[in-house]
């Protein structure tokens, strides 16, 4: 190429800078006048050659004059419910209630299972269940409702009956198909889930301002039902489904606009419809951030250079991967033959082509780079550092914003897998990504949950609020109706035993049933262990021989030599306390140690081992003496004031009846 050429190119794209003067922008704005915007892209403009050895500067980026951020006033970080509000709020809850009520009642009755009107409440519950039931997979929904030990989860029954549940999800409506006329409506494709899906579609765009960096893809949701807007993506996770284009923050993944692909009548803006689909798909969802100072990363079905010099115009910078058979791509570019790692780039004002050879050739376009090359972190087969073309490192740092976004939905997903209804599915698919956004506002606000705690807490919370301990169940209600553990402060009661509970082994009187179980079956060395020991007991007269009914096995429990069992009787406390020191002290004398495990209080005191947990510690064989620290001292005074207050420690009322339960030894 000739000076003459590089010269024009330089001030072609010079002209567009973050500091442009106010005549640069007049002859803008007069050049849009004078012609259209597709004789513009038939101008005749030059490719030039770079230099990819020395190449020259990157094209500035536009100046950003976006303010990124929420548009709503900010609640506490910690309420998960005030953000999940701001996408599913009064108005929408209200639009469920009121169609799924109309739905219903157009629908022929049952007279098994008569409508009741759902209301505010069951629908938060509902969709709270909903949320839930994509934490807690299972294979069939009936499952969730199930008695089985192996299955049960009494969540699920606690807050609804399963023919409860079914019927809200049954008749779930959007909308009124009496009113419905096909000529008026502006998506008839999409009518029975309209407003669900505009309403939230404006709240994703108005409740939040995107960073500058932003992406376009697609992403497809799995549907298999009958649908004539089905897509089939061999490269995507589903395969088949509906297809939708998202605008999202290329990094938190944010949803910032969408529009649902419906075939020919996919709903676009008129003002692009002579573009090309792919054109129109990006400049539809990119309008609202026009000449805001953006940079939009698109993969090759969408980038052109076409759309790249429009998007220039309009002060919105773009790159991404690009096809090579597209218009006005350099002639050069599509013919070379490029060995691996060889770069060959042309520039035409802000517009950079570039190809590059790695295990295959890799077409780039970017209004903000140049043909320079980055060293990696990677390397190569011989272990030196691998170069790539800068523009493709940030393509992938940018690229992945909606597939950050599938891949979180694809975690814990409120549609079910064999849903018939496809607008159903779309509802549930858009709640999904209603509870991604809330997610990601809530973490830019401070929040340190994580998306699985999110979604936890925000269950545990729409329960509380909106969740009655009143049953619906039929026939006989229990004692305490309800789940009370969800809506109040739950504490443990001391229920007493009964008489037979507390001493089975006593008849009450000569009616009781006897109760006889049979004899193990034991090893003959054991059988003949206990013979002895019987004989021997029968000779002492600690046990006698009878005829009654009542019977039950005798065992042979393994006792250690140096084990004992040791009874502190007392008629006062003090004299009780005298006589525990005494014991511990000829303990010590003797260097005799105590099993914690026989403890027989450690029963009556909540968290025994973590108490203890010094003790056990300098009991150990790897302390041969004790040594009182404060960690000890401190240890020994906690237990001594758990085990000298009541229940553990108090005198018997002799004036009473009391058992006393002992062993069958001589002194017990």
């Amino acid at each position: 190429m000739s000076d003459s050429s590089s010269n024009d190119t330089d001030v072609e794209y010079g002209n567009l800078e973050e500091s442009g003067s106010d005549e640069s922008e007049e002859s803008d704005l007069e050049s849009d006048e004078i012609c259209s915007d597709e004789d513009h892209f038939h101008l005749s403009r030059t490719w030039c050659a770079i230099d990819t050895d020395q190449p020259p500067p990157a094209p500035p980026r536009f100046s950003f004059v976006g303010t990124p951020g929420c548009t709503f006033p900010i609640p506490d970080g910690q309420d998960v419910l005030a953000y999940y509000q701001l996408f599913v709020d009064d108005y929408l809850i209200n639009l469920l209630v009121t169609e799924t009520n109309r739905f219903a009642q157009q629908q022929p009755g049952s007279s098994a299972t008569p409508w009741a009107p759902v209301t505010v409440a069951e629908m938060h519950i509902f969709l709270a269940i909903k949320i839930l039931q994509g934490i807690v997979k299972k294979p069939q929904e009936r499952m969730y409702w199930s008695t089985a030990e192996v299955f049960q989860t009494p969540i699920f029954s606690k807050l609804f009956t399963y023919q409860r549940f079914y019927q809200i999800q049954r008749y779930l409506h959007f909308a009124d198909n009496v009113t419905y006329n096909s000529a008026t409506h502006p998506h008839p494709k999409l009518n029975k889930i309209w407003p669900v899906y505009e309403n939230l579609n404006g709240k994703f765009s108005s409740l939040y301002i995107p960073e500058r960096d932003v992406s376009i893809d697609e992403s497809l949701m799995m549907y298999k039902g009958r649908l004539s807007w089905i897509q089939y993506l061999p490269l995507k996770r589903a395969r088949f489904g509906i297809k939708l284009y998202l605008l999202c923050e290329s990094k938190s993944g944010y949803v910032h606009s969408s529009i649902i692909y419906t075939g020919k009548g996919t709903l676009i803006s008129n003002k692009y419809k002579n573009w090309p689909m792919s054109s129109q798909i990006v400049l539809s969802l990119m309008e609202p951030l026009l000449n805001l100072g953006y940079c939009v990363t698109t993969d090759n079905f969408y980038t052109s250079p076409q759309l790249a010099d429009f998007l220039a115009q309009r002060k919105t910078d773009s790159y991404g991967t690009m096809r090579m058979n597209r218009q006005e791509v350099p002639k050069e570019i599509r013919e070379k033959k490029l060995k691996k790692g060889e770069i060959t780039a042309f520039q035409r004002g802000k517009v950079m082509v570039l190809k590059w050879r790695d295990k295959k050739d890799v077409c780039m376009l970017s209004t903000v780079h140049n043909s320079a090359r980055e060293t990696t972190k990677k390397r190569d087969k011989d272990g030196g550092l691998i170069k790539k073309p800068k523009v493709i490192i940030d393509y992938n740092n940018t690229m992945g914003g909606v597939d950050r976004l599938d891949q979180h939905l694809h975690d814990y997903p409120i549609a079910r897998k064999r849903g018939k209804k496809y607008y159903k599915k779309i509802f549930f698919h858009l709640l999904d990504m209603s509870l991604w956004n809330a997610f990601v506002l809530y973490n830019k606000n401070g929040g340190q949950k994580n998306n699985l705690q999110f979604r936890q807490a925000l269950i545990e919370k729409l329960i509380e609020n909106f969740h009655s301990t009143s049953s619906t169940r039929k026939g006989r209600p229990s004692y305490q109706p309800g789940p009370l553990r969800l809506t109040e402060r739950h504490f443990p009661e001391y229920v007493p035993p009964t008489k037979k509970k507390a001493a089975p082994y006593l008849a009450d009187d000569e009616n009781d049933i006897p109760i006889y179980q049979k004899p193990y079956r034991k090893p003959y060395t054991q059988k003949l262990e206990m013979k002895q020991q019987i004989d021997k007991m029968l000779k002492q007269r600690i046990i006698r021989e009878s005829s009654s009914p009542w019977s039950s096995p005798v065992s042979l429990v393994p006792k250690k030599l140096d084990a004992s069992d040791d009874i502190i009787f007392s008629t006062s406390l003090q004299e009780h306390k005298d006589r525990i020191e005494e014991v511990f002290k000829r303990l010590i004398e003797n260097g005799v140690k105590i099993s914690l495990d026989k403890c027989y209080y450690r029963k009556f005191i909540r968290d025994f081992a973590k108490v203890t947990e010094p003790f056990t510690k300098f009991l150990s064989k790897e302390h041969s003496t004790v040594v009182m620290d404060e960690t000890y001292k401190s240890c020994f005074e906690k237990c001594k004031e758990l085990l000298c207050n009541d229940p553990i420690l108090i005198y018997p009322d002799f004036t009473k009846p009391f058992i006393i339960t002992t062993d069958a030894s001589n002194v017990g």
